[in-house]
């Protein structure tokens, strides 16, 4: 009850968080049974607008959980895509073996 009601908040403030918040919510959430696709798709934008503010493991995580959910997102992808080149050197095999998985799995080739 009290993570949905937290979901629900998120969705309606998307813009107050950092990249960061958004993506450990989308992770957070990414574990449940159920998708909430408000949620997902409120934060979505956000955590494309933020891809900057990202660490290689933000960046993979992103992925990771929209992945998980098999969430489709284009935007978010992409700029996942975009942001990730500029941070390569910083990449420990972890976060691009997570990063190839998330976009396969996601029906990016």
């Amino acid at each position: 009850v009290l993570f949905n009601e937290c979901t629900k908040r998120v969705a309606q403030r998307a813009n107050d968080f950092t990249g960061k918040q958004l993506v450990t919510i989308a992770f957070a959430a990414s574990k449940k049974r159920t998708v909430d696709s408000v949620l997902f798709d409120a934060i979505a934008d956000g955590i494309a607008a933020k891809t900057d503010e990202l660490n290689p493991q933000g960046l993979s995580n992103a992925a990771f959980a929209y992945a998980t959910v098999r969430r489709r997102d284009p935007i978010l992808f992409a700029a996942v895509a975009r942001e990730a080149p500029s941070k390569l050197k910083s990449f420990e095999p972890r976060h691009s073996a997570s990063l190839a998985w998330s976009f396969s799995k996601a029906g990016f080739r």
